[in-house]
């Protein structure tokens, strides 16, 4: 009799995730990616819809490869610890102050011989109407000169 191989399992996939433009999400944090076979050695890409114009995805464990990120041959707890840390951030002032922004992403587990388990997630953006920066500008006049008109861009 030949041992029967099952599909890796992947939960707690999270839509409309809201994050402000100018901060961060972590969108696959309620994650938990399991698998039956012990000897499986999954491999994970990520794959954002809008590629990187709405923002990137960081975590050291990641490889990009045009527009997707990539975890090769990783355990299951690997694969879970690596998604959970996985960070967004959304780029900034892209729309108009109070508009949203949707990226979808989507998550591939294959363990190489039963075939893909998906899993969908949306991260809301929100544009903020960012406060002005000070620069250290410095303006000199000469004692007595007039009327001096001063312009900073």
């Amino acid at each position: 009799m030949s041992p029967v191989n099952n599909a890796p399992s992947l939960t707690g996939t999270v839509e409309n995730q809201p994050v402000n433009d100018n901060a961060t999400i972590n969108p696959f944090s309620q994650v938990t990616v399991s698998d039956v076979d012990p000897d499986d050695l999954l491999d994970v890409t990520v794959t954002l819809n809008s590629g990187d114009a709405n923002g990137v995805l960081s975590e050291d464990s990641f490889t990009k490869v045009d527009g997707e990120y990539h975890l090769t041959s990783v355990s299951p707890q690997e694969a879970q610890d690596a998604l959970n840390n996985l960070t967004f951030t959304p780029t900034i002032n892209q729309i108009v102050v109070g508009q949203t922004n949707q990226t979808n992403m989507t998550i591939e587990i294959d363990d190489g011989e039963l075939g893909i388990t998906d899993g969908f997630t949306t991260v809301i953006a929100t544009s903020i109407n960012d406060a002005p920066i000070a620069g250290n500008d410095l303006v000199t006049v000469d004692e007595n000169s007039g009327t001096t008109d001063i312009t900073i861009d």
